[in-house]
């Protein structure tokens, strides 16, 4: 026999109601932009809340319906940072500066406006101004938790990890449940490879919200990277995509675990289902990652004339890979007999992009196959290359603008793969030698 269960309100209902009552008083005080300022918060996490929509709402009527300058310019004001709002959404940060000002000249001791002008500078790369920007902030409200975080995130810019996460603490010392100081703190260890807390760190987000799924993703790439457990890795991105399908980092995780662990068609459904994020909720380089990986799988099934198109699309992603092949003056390599005894351009592309793992396994290519190789890179990678790999020439075609070096081909970091196992006589047993294997008959 089943019984009714009655569930305590959730801590996001309590939550609710605190704000709205918050804002009741605001409203009873006359402070009316606080009040907006509230329900807006509210409603831009739970747009559907009726009962919010009301009550802003009749605010603005009361306010509209006043004919008074006071309210006239409560009213602009807030609708000023409706307009701010959507700035943001479409990271127009030139334009949203400029109406940020607008409102400080107004507003000078609104410390939310000083924490956000501070946040345009450093997306606009001016930390200088930045950092002066939210210290006014601090000087008018030293007990913001989120302006703590901004802090830290500009001394993180700067390759400042002790002074990032002492503005973290500070942050925790206000707001102890704040999951984006903790996240942020997860990342810190992870960066001087403190794994364990890092691990401990994620999962005190997931006791505050267990549907967290930037937690529950950083949770599965952890043990992935740096503790090869591929099983308890799996079991993270699972719970992740049960909670959101329609989450890009979210599937490409899981999908990647997928197709690692050979469970291919789970892999290819989950790739299928997802075919729609492409045009919704993906940039355009996200877009042709998704697609790369997705070409993998579908050549590991031999399904290689609906991979082709996916495998060369990521060539389209001239943020990251901005050098035309066409201008180079070695050809493509085309012909596999022709690495030996020859001098190769090994190119980076999307989709596997500069992963320094790979360049670990091209000196004994190298050996195997009697072949001179240089490497492109990127020029913020050029001297770490040119110290870790001397066995290579390290060049950078975009920062020396196409001076190639003397090569008889050129061929790309995906290409490389289906070299490296050409002579491998076990067979197409993974899915990516698999993978391979479609490329191979399709050279």
């Amino acid at each position: 026999m089943q019984h009714t269960t009655f569930e305590k309100p959730s801590s996001e209902t309590l939550n609710i109601n605190s704000l709205i009552r918050k804002a009741k008083r605001a409203t009873k005080e006359k402070d009316f932009v606080s009040a907006l300022k509230i329900y807006g918060s509210i409603l831009e996490k739970f747009p559907k809340n009726k009962k919010v929509q009301k009550y802003r709402n009749d605010l603005i009527s009361s306010l509209s319906a006043t004919n008074n300058e006071a309210n006239k310019n409560i009213n602009k004001t807030y609708h000023a940072l409706e307009k701010l709002k959507a700035l943001l959404a479409k990271k127009q940060y030139s334009e949203a500066e400029k109406l940020v000002i607008e409102l400080i000249e107004n507003f000078p001791n609104e410390a939310l406006y000083w924490r956000t002008l501070g946040y345009l500078y450093r997306k606009l790369e001016k930390l200088e101004l930045s950092f002066q920007c939210l210290e006014k902030a601090l000087i008018i409200n030293q007990e913001d938790p989120e302006l703590h975080i901004e802090i830290s995130d500009n001394f993180l810019e700067i390759n400042d990890i002790k002074n990032g996460f002492k503005s973290l603490k500070t942050c925790l010392a206000l707001d102890g449940k704040n999951t984006e100081a903790i996240y942020r703190l997860g990342q810190i260890y992870l960066t001087v490879k403190q794994y364990d807390h890092a691990i401990a760190e994620f999962n005190k987000i997931l006791e505050i919200n267990p549907k967290d799924l930037n937690a529950l993703n950083m949770l599965g790439v952890t043990y992935k990277r740096e503790f090869n457990d591929s099983v308890k890795a799996l079991q993270y991105f699972e719970r992740a995509y049960k909670l959101d399908k329609t989450n890009f980092i979210t599937c490409q995780n899981l999908s990647s675990s997928l197709l690692e662990l050979s469970r291919l068609d789970e892999a290819l459904k989950l790739y299928e289902s997802s075919k729609f994020l492409e045009q919704n909720h993906m940039d355009d380089y996200s877009n042709k990652k998704f697609g790369f990986n997705h070409s993998l799988l579908l050549m590991a099934l031999g399904k290689t004339d609906e991979a082709w198109p996916l495998w060369w699309n990521r060539n389209d992603v001239h943020e990251l890979y901005n050098i035309n092949t066409e201008e180079l003056p070695c050809p493509r390599l085309d012909d596999p007999n022709k690495i030996y005894q020859k001098r190769l351009l090994v190119l980076r592309e999307q989709g596997v992009g500069d992963q320094i793992y790979m360049l670990g396994s091209l000196k004994k290519f190298a050996e195997d196959h009697n072949c001179e190789i240089t490497l492109d890179v990127e020029p913020r990678l050029h001297t770490l290359m040119s110290n870790s790999f001397n066995e290579f020439k390290v060049v950078s075609l975009s920062r020396d603008k196409m001076k190639t070096p003397k090569a008889d081909f050129w061929i790309g970091y995906g290409d490389l793969f289906v070299l490296q196992n050409l002579t491998k006589k076990h067979g197409f047993s993974s899915p990516y030698i698999q993978a391979n294997k479609g490329l191979i008959e399709h050279w």
